[in-house]
């Protein structure tokens, strides 16, 4: 004979369908309450879901007057007021409740009329074949009085364990009871007494008596970390198969990111039978990147992140080419459709890219005002599904809150993996090893509260809550109790996340608990990390381990150790880093950061570009804006008179003019600060490059001036250059090459006389002559326009200060100060092939770029080691003390 099971949920009907599959009971139909009324009604008829309910609502309350919404309309701009209007009226129709009857009984009630209002429109705007409970009720009804009808639709029902029925299913069960000998199996639970009081027909099971252990742990965390262990030594008997294993929760939501980190990190398969949190899964991060581009605005990150996440067959970004953003510049943001546009062209990305980039980032930039119009642009499949539930909930605002509120079904196989699940699902489906988490205070059992658009003195909770979700929590304890066969772990924090300390549940009062220590040593440990950690002997003999605690002792050892940048004589990667073509800076990192120049050119690290708009440019950005301008500005000057002959107004015209190409390339390739920081900026950059073109110099004779003259090879920025800048130099006296580009180079119509500026936009002070190493230009490009112009040319080399009142300081004696560099190089370079990659002076400051690769407290290392340091330097060290 046909038999119908009816079970209170998803998770139950399928744990039902598996356990009779196993037992060979075929023919036996396992459905909800909600499924039989829709099979008991026909013709295609289904109960509303939450997702059409909630857009029913949002339409709703967007077709309803301000007067008929009464004392709703001060939240009605409210985002959750959709959510929360669909919630309300799930909870009234479930409990029988009839708001245009408690409406036309009480119409002083404002509330009352304009919630029975909604609830009309509402209703109206449901699809064809979906109804309201109450609706499909009366429809099941009818299928139920038709002779035989329902007979033959279910065969023999049974209910199965069930906490209690909704009133508005209610008049159904009883209706189906004589004809069908239903039996309402109670397990552990008591028979409501609605039905219990109308037929009487209950089963009895026998209890279960678990072996119960309570016991508390440390954090939530802690609570998660146990359970794993606790399933892993079940596991490790080879008696216990993961389907036999469940951890619940009264409230699942408040542990699932722990339960999800930690399952991974254990290597154990856990099932959400509640389903995942969609922005733990990747189609959720595929909404999630385009809804952080609408809310928080455009960047090449987030564009790049919506690239990779949302390419799809069909999108815009699945046309573009895999390197398609190789050639834009990294460190620029692109924080709007013109910067996106200035880096395109300054890119020179193919035409056919453009054409499908610039539209996408309009739309983009349009942000939530065209939320459902990019979201069915550029995804598709489940990203595109959760992106309408997303919109069907709130307003695009709250995409945000919406978007993490969304969850996925778990394809993980629930019935050969450990069971995460609500406790109220457990207590249903029950499994004979269990683990609850939370028998906390005021979280098991929990506390009822009112609804937010139905309290107490408009409808009754007794009315609207049957079942109070007090009571409900209790019962489900009792349900798990009496269900779990084998053993039964109750767990409770002893602090929450801030550290506040914790009361046990009324439901373990009973039990003193077993205190358990976050530092113990578990019996099984649940990974490879907690059992080294569980085992510190073990461990010690690691190689990881034996390495940090060398490092540990080395670092509290006064003396340079092996941690402290010793390396192998000789080593190739420091020949390969000394062998390169230098700069003045890799040059002073060399005499003044060995341990720095080795990070940098030897091992290639860089610190992270942020890529984010600052308020204000640093420093060194700062300097090469108004180098910049300068490069822009003198070339200008030149071709009509030469700076010697131009007037005031003539240069500051000169730098005005370059202002506006010099922007352009910024905004196209770097993150510059917002728009009107950004203007006084460059103001300031425009002054400080026209205060230093305009600097009172002695004309040279027929002089010419040359802005930032390439050599060594480097590529030139402009055509007029006095040498061919790709051709070699090497410091005399050494191998070492270097390269870069002069600020400013004034020569004399005869080549006899040459004049090199180094500007430097910070204030004004005395440079010395080599000062520590870390004034090296002056002297090093004096030799490069004497080795290049010829050793007979008269070369004056000055640092300029154009800011404030300014200063000028030229280089006293040029070949000395070579001869004492030369030397310091060359003791640098013997020192680092010796393997002395050693702290100095700059290590660790704030100019210091790989700062944050140094121990936590860099400036206690330098204090402690500086001296052992120079000690072993030795001669590479005495550039420090020259002035």
């Amino acid at each position: 004979m046909r038999r119908t099971i009816i079970v209170a949920g998803g998770t139950a009907a399928a744990a039902r369908r598996l356990d009779l599959a196993r037992k060979g009971q075929h023919g036996t139909d396992v459905r909800t309450i909600e499924q039989v009324a829709e099979r008991l009604a026909g013709g295609f008829l289904r109960l509303v879901d939450g997702d059409t309910l909630a857009r029913a609502a949002a339409a709703a309350l967007a077709a309803t007057s301000p007067e008929a919404l009464g004392d709703l309309q001060s939240i009605a701009d409210l985002p959750g007021l959709a959510s929360t209007l669909a919630s309300t009226l799930n909870k009234t129709w479930l409990a029988g409740i009839d708001l245009a009857s408690e409406a036309a009984a009480r119409p002083d009630v404002l509330r009352l009329r304009a919630l029975a209002g909604l609830e009309r429109s509402v209703l109206e705007r449901l699809p064809p074949g979906m109804l309201a409970p109450r609706q499909l009720v009366r429809r099941a009804l009818s299928g139920i009085a038709r002779s035989n009808g329902a007979v033959t639709l279910l065969g023999q029902v049974e209910l199965g364990m069930l906490l209690d029925v909704p009133p508005c299913w209610q008049a159904m069960l009883l209706a189906l009871a004589a004809p069908h000998r239903l039996r309402w199996r109670s397990g552990p639970l008591p028979v409501p007494a609605w039905w219990e009081s109308a037929w009487k027909h209950a089963t009895d099971d026998e209890l279960a008596t678990p072996a119960i252990r309570s016991i508390t742990c440390a954090t939530a965390r802690h609570e998660v970390i146990e359970a794993m262990r606790w399933a892993r030594g079940l596991l490790a008997t080879g008696n216990v198969q993961a389907g036999e294993i469940a951890f619940a929760a009264a409230s699942p939501g408040e542990y699932d990111d722990l339960v999800l980190a930690i399952s991974l990190e254990a290597s154990l398969d856990v099932h959400f039978a509640h389903g995942r949190h969609a922005l733990a899964m990747r189609d959720g991060q595929a909404a999630a990147s385009l809804a952080d581009i609408l809310l928080h605005g455009l960047s090449q990150d987030r564009v790049r992140r919506l690239a990779r996440m949302a390419h799809a067959t069909g999108t815009p970004f699945a046309a573009l080419p895999e390197d398609w953003a190789a050639g834009l510049p990294r460190a620029a943001p692109l924080g709007s459709p013109h910067r996106w546009r200035q880096a395109i062209a300054a890119a020179s990305l193919p035409s056919d890219v453009a054409a499908i980039l610039l539209p996408a980032i309009d739309l983009l930039a349009s942000g939530t005002a065209e939320a459902a119009r990019a979201g069915e642009t550029f995804l598709r499949g489940a990203p595109l599904l959760l992106w309408r539930r997303a919109l069907d909930r709130a307003p695009p605002s709250a995409l945000e809150a919406t978007l993490g509120g969304l969850r996925l079904p778990d394809t993980s196989e629930a019935a050969t993996s450990i069971g995460w699940m609500h406790a109220a699902a457990l207590s249903c489906c029950p499994r004979p090893y269990v683990w609850l988490f939370g028998l906390n205070a005021r979280v098991w059992p929990r506390a009822a509260a009112e609804d937010p658009l139905l309290p107490n003195h408009v409808i009754p909770a007794s009315r609207l809550d049957p079942l109070p979700i007090t009571q409900a929590d209790r019962l489900t304890f009792a349900a798990i109790e009496g269900t779990t066969t084998h053993q039964l772990v109750c767990c409770a924090s002893r602090r929450d996340a801030t550290g506040r300390l914790l009361g046990l549940s009324p439901l373990m009062r009973d039990r003193e608990p077993e205190r358990l220590a976050r530092a113990r040593v578990p019996e099984h440990a649940m990974s490879e990390q907690d059992r080294m950690m569980a085992r510190p002997a073990e461990f010690a003999t690691t190689p990881r381990a034996a390495s940090a605690h060398a490092c540990w002792q080395d670092w509290n050892d006064p003396g340079v150790t092996l941690h402290d940048g010793q390396v192998s004589p000789g080593h190739p990667a420091l020949s390969r880093a000394l062998d390169r073509v230098h700069s003045a800076t890799s040059l002073r990192t060399l005499l003044r950061n060995p341990l720095g120049f080795t990070w940098r050119y030897a091992l290639g690290w860089r610190e992270p570009d942020a890529g984010a708009e600052a308020l204000e440019l640093d420093a060194l950005q700062f300097g090469n804006l108004v180098h910049g301008l300068l490069d822009a500005a003198l070339p200008a000057i030149e071709a009509v008179g030469g700076l010697a002959a131009a007037t005031p107004g003539q240069v500051a015209a000169a730098v005005h003019a370059a202002r506006a190409m010099v922007a352009g390339q910024w905004e196209a390739e770097a993150a510059v600060p917002p728009a009107l920081l950004w203007t006084l900026t460059l103001d300031r950059a425009e002054q400080m490059a026209t205060a230093a073109l305009a600097w009172p110099l002695p004309a040279l004779p027929g002089g010419r001036s040359y802005a930032e003259v390439a050599f060594g090879g480097m590529s030139a920025t402009n055509t007029a250059v006095p040498w061919d800048p790709a051709q070699p130099v090497t410091i005399p006296g050494t191998p070492l090459r270097i390269q870069g580009r002069i600020d400013r180079i004034d020569l004399s119509a005869d080549g006899a006389q040459a004049r090199l500026l180094d500007y430097k936009t910070g204030r004004p002070r005395d440079p010395g002559t080599l000062n520590g190493g870390n004034e090296l230009q002056r002297c090093l490009y004096a030799y490069v326009v004497q080795s290049t112009l010829g050793p007979a040319v008269q070369v004056e080399a000055a640092l300029l200060f154009p800011r404030g009142d300014g200063a000028y300081h030229a280089l006293p004696d040029t070949q000395a100060a070579l001869d004492t560099l030369t030397a310091a190089l060359m003791d640098a370079r013997a020192s680092l092939l010796a393997g002395r990659a050693l702290i100095g002076p700059d290590t660790g400051d704030s100019y210091d770029d790989l700062a944050f690769a140094l121990p936590a407290s860099p400036g206690a290392m330098t204090e402690r080691k500086r001296d052992a340091a120079r000690i072993l330097l030795g001669p590479a060290a005495c550039i420090w003390d020259h002035a």
